[in-house]
């Protein structure tokens, strides 16, 4: 049975529909609304009919555990207690006929190294991560940087309201475990289906559920917790051995707004520390001359801008077919937005799923765009991936991409097969056997 990929793996186990039974040997079968992170993690999980955009899915993702998706129909093919192997480095399940042997990886790239295309140019693959053991790992998979720590997942035990002494031991140990990469911090972003437990439940409180991100910024507790946050930066961005530091303002104000905020906000950091910006409605992106001469680098944010680009929620799976990633109007907005940067896209970072999905990042590479915030896990893959492209092959391919009728066409033209379930990078098919269907 065919399965997209979203974390590459190997691993076998008994599919379990029940996340209450997660254990070492059970591969969890479950819907979108059944999410939450167990206190045991599984082998691996498959997602059934998500909406992949979801905060929910990126959340599985960070986890590192195999994971892939199905559709519904697939899924009904399985069965509470088979045993099975969930190989999403190929892109299939099959039944447990020995022990999973090890996928086919690649040994990664050098860490803090940029990774070169076939003729000698190159781009950034940074890591995205939302705890900090996540660091090591981007760094054992050859991550160039921290592009992105989602502080919103960084949470202090008990269900306590987080202090600045919280955050400046916690964005310590995140530096500890990048080992001297450069790191990206960005201020707490919060939605409503990232509410924190420590977020008082007062009635004013939820007067502010509808906003995103630094819209939060004006709510009194909001507005604390972000100085605490720029304090902790402050006092680590002063060691001898710091790592280079950024930080990144979250989207949903003005670039006004923005400014204001740094006007005020700036004295308290040190010089070292780079200001940069979240990007993620339209308006905003065709707006990134504006902000790249504010900020010292910009971040877009790829899954919000899917959301409005398509009209439809990333966390509905019901609108899934509506943010098709395979569209080309897709790559004509980006494109129009390389151009917009004016030169300047080396101050540009690509953060969410869209690099990461299968052909996509040669694509991308040949708008002009050339630091990527991904998964861990997809390092090296990834790094396989534009090792075997040349600048000019990447920009015909764009090209071509930005030329396409529809999204079959693209498909076509990455070499992606059609289905109700687009995957992220996966091993090429010369390192896997073929699959056998259940």
């Amino acid at each position: 049975m065919n399965i997209a990929s979203l974390i590459p793996g190997r691993v076998a186990g008994f599919v379990e529909t029940d996340p209450r039974q997660s254990a070492a040997d059970r591969i969890l079968l479950l819907k979108q609304t059944q999410l939450a992170v167990p206190d045991t993690l599984p082998a691996g999980i498959i997602i059934v009919d998500p909406a992949p955009f979801s905060h929910t899915v990126i959340r599985w993702c960070g986890q590192g555990v195999p994971a892939g998706m199905l559709t519904a129909d697939q899924a009904a093919r399985l069965t509470r207690g088979d045993p099975i192997v969930l190989d999403t480095a190929c892109g299939h399940i099959r039944p447990w006929d020995a022990a999973a042997p090890p996928p086919p990886w690649e040994a990664p790239p050098p860490a803090g190294q940029p990774q070169s295309l076939r003729d000698g140019h190159t781009i950034e693959l940074r890591a995205s991560i939302g705890a900090c053991q996540n660091g090591q790992r981007a760094r054992q998979n050859g991550a160039t940087a921290i592009g992105l720590v989602r502080t919103e997942y960084l949470l202090p035990p008990g269900k306590k309201p987080p202090t600045q002494e919280f955050y400046q031991a916690i964005f310590g140990e995140c530096l500890e475990a990048a080992a001297n990469l450069p790191v990206n911090f960005r201020l707490l972003d919060l939605a409503a289906d990232k509410w924190p437990d420590w977020l008082p439940p007062d009635p004013e409180a939820d007067a502010w559920r509808g906003l995103r991100g630094s819209q939060w910024y004006h709510y009194p507790p909001l507005r604390e917790l972000i100085k605490a946050q720029l304090q902790a930066l402050a006092r680590l961005a002063r060691r001898d051995d710091a790592s280079p530091l950024g930080l990144i303002w979250p989207a949903g104000g003005s670039l006004a707004n923005y400014q204001a905020w740094q006007r005020q906000l700036a004295p308290d950091l040190s010089d070292s520390v780079s200001w940069g910006a979240m990007i993620e409605t339209p308006l905003e992106a065709l707006a990134i001359d504006n902000w790249l001469q504010a900020a010292d680098f910009v971040a877009l944010g790829c899954n919000d801008l899917m959301q409005h680009l398509g009209g439809a929620s990333r966390d509905d799976p019901r609108l899934r077919h509506l943010l098709d990633p395979c569209q080309p109007s897709l790559y004509r907005f980006y494109r129009e937005v390389a151009r917009k940067a004016n030169g300047e896209l080396a101050r540009v970072q690509l953060c969410g799923l869209l690099p990461q999905i299968d052909g996509v990042l040669p694509v991308l590479i040949g708008l002009g765009f050339r630091n990527f915030s991904v998964e861990p896990a997809l390092i090296p893959l990834l790094a396989r991936q534009a090792e075997k492209h040349d600048l000019a092959t990447c920009r015909k391919r764009a090209d071509a991409v930005c030329a396409a009728s529809d999204s079959t066409a693209v498909r076509r033209l990455l070499g992606v097969p059609p289905s109700p379930l687009w995957g992220l990078v996966h091993a090429p098919a010369s390192d896997c056997e073929p699959s056998t269907d259940r």
